[in-house]
């Protein structure tokens, strides 16, 4: 654990810009530079109390009144008053971190559509959530599957997973991160795609596609519509994809938990396309190609 700082006041210096370079150099090699850094940031968007001039006016009118009729003497300003004002500006650093840095800006889980606070839009999956905040870049962070429309503006738009970073000034684009597995469709405009632990970033134009794929290697190609987007107009489609992904998907959907045959192979690679508003009819296109009978009993799909 870094030591605390031997120099009580040095935070509330560097918020007042009064370092030298030596103590800023110092300052800044520390580990845990990066989190005051951000508690800055976040303290500087605080927004003041609602003032009411009238009414403080009428206090003020108040004092003075009062004062008129008390003998006052000069008061000479104490050596620690300094002192006390960064006392006060390091507390208010500290109460910017209680605050603020908890809030990881909104936060968003319900499938549907929800407006951003710079105005771009995103459409959340089913079993999908995202966070955003607005500062020096517009970062959502997204667990799940989740397509953007971003407000083009100067500032960056980045999405972040667990699996890699997408970055954007203002375009459209689909993410899709489940498991091990993480694909980017471009829409719209240009987008670039950066996966974990990797160096090499991946520029997309419209129609583009990128994937990471469980076993670590990466997979671009031409973007179908229909793979990708279907699921923005109520139905979930696949081709060529592992069985299992496809009953992960219609579980996520649904809220419901298959329970499979000891001979089912879930591995087996097929094509489906499902609607995502009505589970009797879903179920009958999901297995209309296939040799098993579902059952439907409460939330288990029984296949048979």
């Amino acid at each position: 654990m870094e030591p605390s700082f031997q120099d009580e006041t040095l935070l509330a210096r560097w918020l007042s810009g009064e370092l030298s370079p030596a103590e800023e150099k110092a300052l800044r090699e520390r580990p845990d530079f990066a989190d005051y850094e951000r508690i800055a940031q976040l303290s500087s968007q605080l927004r003041a109390p609602d003032y009411d001039a009238r009414a403080e006016l009428a206090r003020l009118k108040a004092r003075r009144a009062t004062a008129a009729k008390t003998r006052t003497l000069p008061l000479r300003q104490r050596p620690h008053y300094r002192w006390a004002w960064y006392a006060a500006a390091a507390v208010t650093l500290l109460l910017a971190a209680w605050f603020l840095l908890p809030k990881a800006g909104d936060h968003y889980e319900e499938t549907g559509k929800h407006l951003l606070a710079d105005g771009s839009s995103v459409q959340l999956n089913a079993s999908s959530k995202l966070s955003f905040l607005e500062g020096e870049t517009r970062a959502a962070t997204l667990s799940g599957e989740a397509f953007f429309e971003v407000e083009k503006k100067d500032v960056p738009f980045v999405v972040t997973t667990e699996l890699g970073t997408v970055t954007v000034l203002g375009t459209s684009f689909n993410v899709y991160e489940r498991g091990q597995e993480m694909r980017v469709a471009c829409q719209t405009g240009k987008v670039s795609v950066q996966f974990s632990g990797q160096s090499m970033a991946h520029p997309l134009t419209a129609g583009e596609s990128v994937s990471l794929l469980p076993d670590g290697t990466v997979a671009n190609n031409r973007s179908t519509r229909e793979e990708t987007l279907d699921w923005l107009n109520g139905h979930s489609y696949f081709q060529n994809r592992p069985l299992s992904e496809i009953f992960a998907e219609f579980e996520r959907q649904y809220q419901v938990t298959f329970n499979l045959p000891p001979a089912f192979d879930d591995t087996e690679l097929a094509s489906s396309r499902f609607t995502n508003d009505n589970l009797e009819k879903a179920l009958v296109e999901l297995f209309a190609p296939l040799n098993f009978e579902p059952n439907l009993v409460g939330n288990r799909v029984i296949v048979e």
